[in-house]
């Protein structure tokens, strides 16, 4: 019974396989996560371009789209989800950089500015790509 099992389990991942273009997927025939999946998908059915928004809803599928690391890929689009949503609350971006980084800078747009370079700065030093192209 258990062997019956893990037969189906493989089958129900080859079945469920994507067809056409996405037959030439090297994922084909795997487990695959949900983004995975929807990657796969979407090159199945020819998909050339997507638009999205970097941020925790969707950066599984940033993962699966660049076949990178979660870590990597968060490196390379903080510097942009930060730019977006610091204009909601400036303070707390500059309150991050001077507790963080000790920026001193009294005008908090160019402190929170100052500490989202210096993160990239950092994440360079660790050799983490800085943008979606460097993945």
């Amino acid at each position: 019974m258990a062997d019956e099992k893990k037969q189906q389990k493989g089958t129900v991942a080859i079945a469920g396989a994507p067809r056409g273009l996405g037959s030439k997927n090297p994922k084909q025939g795997q487990t695959m996560t949900g983004a995975q999946a929807l990657i796969a998908s979407l090159e199945a059915e020819g998909v050339e371009v997507i638009f999205g928004y970097p941020g925790g809803q969707t950066i599984k599928m940033y993962d699966a789209l660049y076949d990178s690391t979660h870590g990597a890929t968060l490196t390379a689009v903080w510097a942009a989800w930060s730019r977006y949503v610091k204009e909601t609350n400036v303070a707390r971006f500059a309150q991050f950089a001077r507790k963080v980084y000790g920026v001193t800078e009294a005008d908090d747009e160019k402190a929170a500015e100052e500490g989202i370079l210096r993160t990239n700065a950092f994440f360079r030093s660790l050799g983490m790509p800085l943008s979606l192209t460097e993945l």
